[in-house]
């Protein structure tokens, strides 16, 4: 979800600080410094990513670092005594006893004072989360929402709460419920560019995709300059695929200004998804060009070269990015794709696992190492593997989906039936499997099932590109019959490249713990 955040929203400075606040947790220590001093580029005054900065290059031993940034955030919150006790500890370790009992000083005189604590770590809410952290999901959920609208009754006018409040009934179901607080936000702040897109962002990884694009839709006639807001309408165009609507949009940019990284990343990828290898090229490398060290926008280049063949530059590519993202599980995922390409079986499980091993919470390099051996290897070996994920990832549907694959391959088509229908039960909780789930349908000749898939996929405002009617007769149980025309509609959706893009979308690799926690009643 917070990585989805920054899609919609790349200066989303709260997404950056706690994406580098779980990385670091994680001991994910580089990656934790991409993360904050992304969220520090946009507010380099944030004291949370500055303490957090300051405590990640700690755990890292490199105190001359740690010494800066916590200087720096010293500045900002003199009064907070944790950030003194660490800047005890800093000089501690760099030879300076002077600085460090000054330091140490100052966190005794500072630590009964609780007014900046309050302001960052509040100590209620500690307490409240402490007392509900073990409780039962709905019970955790409802404790919340009971403080909030305690809270609310106090100070109803804080967007923060109201957007704290907006999750957690869309967490517990109540959707009229959210939607209310949302549009009491968007009443308060009309013209305010982050409100609009952190309230779509919150929709969005609800995977409610109409009330999002709505979100933005509107504020877009009205504030027709919004780049912002551009860009993160025709993303969500993009999940939904609804390719066309999101090319006028980035097409229509305002006069003289020049298309962001993220902008070209966009159009690059919807180049990719159209098959047009040479214009998805251009628009990649023009993202790699304006973010250089951005290392999603790097993959995404790696693997367009791989499918367009251009082995030898998508290799060069990936090993200079290695060098400069050593601890990058996305540049690894993206490795595996590549030796999967080019037949290498070892090597691609190798690099899939190295991924996983790094982001333990993302499925894509699970799901890969399954489908690589199911192209590559055996169904048994795919199966085995598949099982695995399916232990981690108790609610993807994307697990069963590729056990249905496996289980046709090996000749298990009872077997293979009753998998696809659990992916088909477990979709709505990751809508985005359902043009999977369709081509899938399709090429298994079932067209009851392609019919029922693309009414739910309209639900959650999906468009459905296939034209069913095309390939099924007007009888519920008629069958498509294979043919060289069908499968060249259905090339777009090869396996690979639906769990590729998968993999870009799917945030929830650093989010596995991301519900934020609500502020405590003030």
């Amino acid at each position: 979800m917070l990585r989805k955040a920054l899609v919609l929203d790349p200066r989303n400075v709260e997404a950056g600080y706690y994406l580098g606040l779980f990385a670091s947790n994680e001991a994910n220590y580089p990656l934790a410094e991409r993360w904050l001093k992304q969220a520090l580029k946009f507010d380099p005054h944030h004291f949370g990513a500055l303490y957090e900065m300051g405590t990640t290059y700690m755990r890292a031993h490199d105190y001359v670092h740690a010494r800066d940034y916590l200087e720096r955030g010293r500045a900002e919150s003199p009064t907070f005594s944790q950030i003194h006790y660490r800047l005890a500890g800093v000089y501690r370790q760099l030879g300076d006893a002077g600085r460090a009992a000054e330091s140490l000083e100052l966190f005794k005189k500072y630590d009964q004072l609780d007014a900046q604590r309050r302001t960052y770590y509040p100590q209620g809410l500690l307490e409240f989360v402490n007392e509900t952290e073990t409780l039962p999901d709905r019970q955790r959920l409802e404790r919340y929402r009971a403080a909030l609208l305690k809270a609310e009754e106090k100070n109803g006018d804080d967007p923060d709460l109201l957007l704290f409040l907006a999750r957690v009934f869309l967490k517990l179901g109540h959707k009229p419920e959210a939607l209310e607080r949302l549009r009491k936000i968007r009443s308060l702040a009309p013209d305010d560019v982050q409100a609009r897109l952190r309230a779509a962002s919150l929709l969005a990884s609800f995977h409610d995709y109409p009330e999002a694009a709505e979100t933005l839709e509107t504020f877009l006639k009205q504030h027709p300059d919004a780049e912002e807001v551009r860009l993160a309408l025709a993303w969500i165009y993009f999940e939904t695929r609804h390719d066309d609507q999101a090319l006028q949009l980035l097409s229509s940019s305002v006069p003289g200004s020049n298309p962001s990284a993220a902008s070209h990343n966009l159009m690059g990828r919807l180049a990719s998804r159209a098959g047009d290898s040479s214009r998805a090229l251009q628009e990649l490398r023009s993202a790699v060009e304006l973010e250089p060290q951005n290392e999603d926008y790097i993959a995404d280049l790696a693997l367009e070269l791989a499918f367009a063949k251009r082995t030898e530059e998508s290799r060069g590519l990936l090993e200079k990015a290695r060098k400069n993202f050593p601890a990058s599980g996305r540049i690894f995922f993206a490795e595996g794709v590549w030796h999967q390409i080019a037949g290498h079986r070892s090597e691609s499980e190798a690099a899939f696992r190295q991924a996983a091993d790094l982001i333990w919470q993302w499925q894509a390099p699970y799901l890969a190492q399954g489908n690589m051996l199911r192209e590559l290897g055996s169904p048994k070996d795919a199966l085995e593997r598949l099982n695995q994920a399916e232990a981690l990832f108790t609610a993807s549907p994307w697990t069963h989906w590729l056990k249905a694959l496996a289980l046709a391959k090996s000749g298990a088509d009872s077997e293979s039936q009753s998998e696809f229908t659990r992916a088909q039960d477990l979709a709505p909780h990751e809508p985005e499997i359902y043009p999977a789930l369709l081509a899938s349908s399709l090429r298994r000749g079932d067209c009851g099932a392609a019919r029922e898939i693309s009414a739910k996929m309209a639900a959650f405002g999906f468009a459905s590109e296939i034209e069913i009617g095309r390939w099924c007769g007007e009888s519920a149980n008629s069958a498509t019959a294979p043919s060289p025309a069908l499968e060249k509609v259905l090339a777009p959706y090869s396996e690979l490249k639906l769990l590729v893009e998968m993999a870009r979308n799917d945030q929830k690799s650093l989010d596995a713990t991301a519900f934020e926690h609500p502020v405590a009643a003030r």
